[in-house]
């Protein structure tokens, strides 16, 4: 400790300053680093006669021990330091702070307070005991000793700002501002203490108070970047983009290589969906120093989220290339791909993520998506089940495999995948309306419209659980007002959906009121024009109005050459029985 070295130089005895020389010096035979005394002192020279003399020789070896990183044999050593010498305060000064660095404050203390009492106006033993009171909680204490700091050097800056954090990290947060605003009186231009007024209004929420500090700061110096920052990020948290990002750029101007700052621009370019900026300040950041493929992944992420998938797959490239194990590049590369039907590609790209990546559930996902649309279900199947003995609580997992096996028509699995979503995530709407359809698919109608019920009960504007109710009632022909009221809510919800639309007019259809019928589901094809079903609904309106049997029987040719993908077997019969009984001239009263 260089106090006590400072007071202790005079009349060193000839076997300390050997001692200090076999410490610090090396000969030729030796490596060119100090090494630790090994071993505790046992005897000490014969000839350090005096008290003073055995201190200081205890002390230089605290201090090596110290060095070397042996804290608990540097506090034996200071210990029998003060046996030699109990009134230094510099040595209880040591000694404490020796205990703070092994995490005994109570110790700590002890010694502190009798280097006080050796020295009551010493600064540095005082901001010591009150760092070990404030790490104690003691925030009366500690503020005491600060108090009398400030008493003692009224005009050191530093004082007052920490004391002022004292009280903030103790969440008295007027006292902190306090304790600032006399140092104003010395220094009312300080810029400092106004910008830590500010951080301190921003920690209790007063965001424009704190503006207002963070611009006081910048009439006395216009050039502090802290605060310059400070109100950019005031302003982000505002949402008031444009203002931070003028912060930024009036920063970047004078320190364009900052690239934590220059970062921050960009992100607030995307919030403000100007992606082509947002670019050019990655592509900076890139020439100012930061990591090219990490400057990749952003601009590609770019790329994709404003749709130029080719733009991203040039970025995501070369990353791979790099680092052919960045899953998330790897993801997004294959989501790109996709994008511009590249399939079998985005298909080779989703397979080399492994199982061990946060994306493989995802992977899983896409990978069944292009396979079920190649009508490869099982392949599909496959993919899910492969995620699912990774995940097998994944509750989406399971939905995608209760669709997957619905496509096939094979209920029973596919009632029994959504069924074990429901039970995993019972708080889902969109499972549960999922299981109730599966259920209607199934032909089991009077568990949908349990299951439809309590949808709507859990959540009395969802508009597709009323329209499916709705209709479920109209094709079965029963509670029919109760149909078109659950219809019309929906439709209140979603005026513009052509399948509720429809459902309106299959009500009207089912009522017999014909002319409405034909008003609302020639509207739902202006809204849906390629579904078959609404376009037999079309011929069955038609046929009941009295239309002539060529122009429904081309209406219902329309719909069978439609993707029936979403039909039953039976429907699509009955569709064919319809097409085939007008061409033959018979009546089709029966299957409508």
């Amino acid at each position: 400790m260089q106090k006590y070295i400072r007071k202790c130089v005079i009349s060193i005895p000839l076997t300390l300053i050997l001692f200090s020389i076999l410490i610090f010096t090396v000969s030729c035979s030796t490596i060119k680093t100090a090494k630790p005394v090994s071993g505790e002192i046992t005897s000490l020279p014969s000839d350090l006669t005096s008290s003073e003399a055995i201190s200081e020789y205890y002390f230089i070896a605290a201090q090596v021990s110290a060095w070397n990183g042996d804290i608990p044999r540097a506090i034996k050593e200071y210990k029998k330091a003060i046996e030699y010498n109990p009134k230094s305060a510099d040595l209880h000064y040591g000694l404490a702070r020796l205990y703070m660095t092994n995490g005994e404050p109570a110790m700590a203390l002890i010694e502190a307070e009798m280097a006080l009492i050796l020295s009551p106006d010493d600064i540095e033993i005082i901001k010591l005991l009150s760092e070990i009171y404030a790490s104690q909680g003691n925030v009366e204490k500690a503020a005491e000793g600060y108090d009398k700091i400030i008493e003692l050097n009224p005009k050191d800056k530093d004082n007052y700002l920490k004391l002022s954090i004292i009280y903030v990290e103790a969440k008295q947060f007027d006292k902190g501002i306090d304790v600032l605003k006399r140092y104003l009186k010395i220094d009312p231009k300080s810029p400092d203490i106004y910008f830590y007024i500010g951080k301190i209004e921003i920690y209790r929420n007063n965001y424009d108070q704190a503006e207002d500090y963070f611009i006081k700061v910048l009439k006395y110096d216009p050039e502090y970047e802290s605060a310059i920052a400070a109100l950019g990020l005031l302003y982000e948290d505002r949402g008031d983009y444009e203002s931070a990002a003028k912060k930024y750029i009036s920063i970047l101007k004078k320190y364009p290589g900052n690239n934590l700052l220059r970062n921050r621009l960009a992100k607030i370019y995307i919030l403000l969906n100007r992606l082509e900026d947002a670019v050019a300040e990655f592509k900076k950041m890139e020439l100012y120093g930061s990591e090219k493929d990490e400057i990749g992944t952003k601009m590609g992420l770019i790329y994709f989220e404003i749709e130029k998938y080719k733009e991203a797959i040039d970025e995501f490239e070369p990353v791979l290339t790099n680092d052919p194990t960045n899953d998330k590049v790897q993801y997004y590369l294959a989501i790109c791909l996709t994008k511009i039907e590249e399939n079998d590609r985005a298909l080779e790209e989703f397979r080399k993520i492994p199982e061990t990546s946060e994306y493989f559930s995802n992977s899983a996902f896409q990978i069944a998506y292009i396979l079920q649309d190649k009508g490869d279900y099982d392949g599909a199947i496959k993919e899910i089940n492969r995620a699912l003995k990774l995940e097998p609580e994944n509750a989406n997992l399971y939905h995608i495999l209760s669709n997957l096996y619905l496509n096939k028509k094979e209920y029973a699995k596919s009632i029994k995948s959504i069924e074990k979503s429901v039970n995993l995530d019972p708080e889902s709407i969109n499972h549960l309306f999922y299981y109730g359809a599966v259920l209607e698919r199934s032909g089991n109608q009077k568990k949908s419209i349990d299951v439809m019920k309590k949808v709507i009960e859990r959540d009395p504007e969802n508009a597709d659980a009323l329209n499916y109710l709705g209709y479920t009632y109209a094709d079965m022909g029963i509670n029919l007002d109760e149909a078109e009221m659950l219809i019309i809510k929906a439709l209140t919800l979603e005026p513009d959906d052509g399948y509720i639309v429809d459902s309106l007019g299959w009500v009207y259809y089912k009522k017999g009121r014909y002319a409405d019928a034909l008003r609302e589901i020639k509207r739902a094809l202006t809204l849906s024009p390629d579904d078959p079903m609404i376009n037999e609904h079309l011929g069955d309106v038609k046929y009941r109005l009295g239309m002539n049997d060529d122009e429904v029987l081309s209406i219902y040719q329309k719909s069978l050459e439609m993707d029936l993908k979403s039909y039953l077997d039976h429907q699509i019969e009955t569709l064919k029985k319809k097409i085939e009984y007008l061409k033959e001239g018979k009546k089709i009263d029966d299957l409508i």
